[in-house]
This record gives structure tokens, sequence and C-alpha cells, in this order.
């Protein structure tokens, strides 16, 4: 099932992740150290080490179009957003993360506060709206990280589709790591990209889902985007699965018609292909015992 679907994906959406090399020389993974290790997240190092990977892998394989100076900030924010995700942060803390934020107080734990660093520092690399797009998506992750804690046993109702929809988008923060593609060095003008930001973003959080699914069906999980699919249509999880495809290659065609220029199109396409790149090489994945040498 995840075989087929992963196949049918990168060749509906002319994907070819071979040859693709990131970070060959390691220049992007001593750069996030170099700064992370002055830094206190409050655990050991050895504790965020696959995290800090993790981020550097992402950014070097995504955004590796992007200026060097970017694709570092890119995996510091990534970093936090993986801690915030992983760690066990604190009830409170997440509470007061929007307010404090938007008052300018200190944070109530360390990798909040090293996420607002990341917000605050993203105006030297994008465009305002976009900074404030990414802010407003940075915080409706936080506080759907906070509301996922605290509902953990809720029922999901068989007709809320557009729940689950809403949940992923926050809980993926599509918005931002879609404005992450278009820096303000290479993309001056905003209203050549921001129209297609929605479609990229939804495309973003939904390859994670289907590169993410065969892992997550040999660990038994459930609680992900293709079984609430599955369970808000009333349909299989193969043709959830299925369906997430579709939605993913139809975004990608709408957002290349709606994207302005030559240039645009070609780094959604060198960004599609440097995150399926990312999951495929990624051992967490086990996508190279499925797929085999199939996509490289």
């Amino acid at each position: 099932m995840a075989r087929n679907a992963l196949s049918a994906f990168m060749q509906r959406a002319n994907i070819s992740i071979r040859g693709l090399i990131c970070d060959p020389d390691g220049v992007l993974e001593r750069r996030v150290r170099e700064i992370v290790e002055g830094w206190d997240l409050g655990v050991p190092p050895k504790r965020y080490e696959p995290h800090l990977m993790a981020s550097v892998n992402i950014s070097a394989a995504a955004y590796g179009h992007t200026p060097l100076d970017v694709q570092v900030h890119i995996a510091l924010y990534t970093l936090m957003a993986i801690c915030v995700d992983d760690f066990n942060v604190d009830t409170h803390a997440l509470q007061e993360f929007s307010t404090r934020l938007h008052a300018g107080l200190p944070q109530l734990h360390p990798v909040l506060e090293y996420l607002v660093y990341t917000l605050h520092h993203m105006s030297d690399f994008y465009l305002p709206y976009a900074c404030k797009v990414i802010t407003t998506a940075s915080t409706e992750f936080v506080d759907m990280t906070l509301f996922e804690k605290e509902t953990e046993d809720m029922p999901l109702s068989g007709d809320a589709l557009r729940w689950a929809e809403h949940k992923r988008v926050c809980n993926g923060i599509g918005e931002a790591y879609a404005l992450f593609i278009y820096d303000k060095f290479s993309f001056p003008d905003i209203a050549t990209h921001i129209q297609a930001n929605t479609d990229i973003a939804l495309l973003t959080a939904y390859m994670n889902d289907i590169f993410s699914f065969y892992k997550e069906e040999l660990a038994g999980e459930t609680r992900n985007f293709i079984h609430d699919r599955a369970v808000t249509t009333n349909k299989s999880v193969s043709a959830a699965l299925t369906d997430t495809v579709d939605e993913i290659v139809a975004a990608a065609q709408t957002a290349r018609r709606i994207l302005q220029g030559q240039k645009e199109k070609d780094v959604l396409g060198r960004f599609m292909a440097g995150y399926a790149a990312f999951h495929f090489h990624s051992t967490r994945y086990h996508l190279k015992d499925l797929m085999g040498s199939e996509l490289t």
C-alpha cells in the first residue's frame, strides 16, 4: 500500500531525487552546531542530537536553493519546533507562549525562548508579511501542541474532516515552511508567490504524511492524518492514503499555475524533490527498505 502510493506520487508529481547531494562538505552542520553550542536548552546535548541532525538535513535537502545563512536559520527554527513537539514542555509554559510572545516577556521554557529568538530574526531573511505569517503559524503550532496534549482522549467525529485538515496544517507549520522556500534575497517581490502559499503549505504537510506513513504503520501508530482522514471520510486507510496523494498532486499543479515566474516554479520543484530526498535518505522512515533502489 505505502510503496504503491509513494511510487504513484513520485511519478505523478514528476519528482526525481537522483543525484541530490545535500550539505556535502558539512558547512551547514558546522554552522548550526557552532550556534547551538552556545544555547542551553535545559537538557544534555545528546538529548536533542537526533533533532539537530534532522533539522540540518531538512534544511539542506529542501531549502538548498537558498543562501547558506537562510539554511542555517531554517535549521535552527526547525530544531526548536521539533523540540517543542518532542520534549515534555510544561503545559503552563505552552499556555503562556503566545501571551508572552506578544507582550515581549521571557518564555517559561528555554526551547520556547529560542523559538522566539528565531522568530525575531526572521526579518533578516524574509519579507515583512512573510514574517507575520510565519509567526502566526508558529503560535498556532504551539497552541495545537498544547491542545492535543489536553484532549488526547477526545474521539474524532466521523464528520470532522475539516477539523482534521485544520489540525494538520497547524501542527505541520505548513504556512511557515511554504514561505521558507522564497527568501527575500532571491525573491524580493512577494506578489510572485504569495497566492500559492496555501497550496504549498498543504502539499508540504501532506508530503510528510505520505512519507511517514510506512514508519507509522510499522509502529502501529494510528494518531495521524491518514487515519484521521479515513475516519472522517468513512473510507479505508488505503483509500485515505490515495486521496492524500491526489490532493498533493493537485495542490502542486495549482501552485505552479499561480506562481508568476519560471524561477518561482523551478524552486518549488527543487523543494519538493529535496523534501522527498530527506525522507528517503533518513533511516527514521525506513523507505530504503520499502522502495529499494526504485527512487535513487
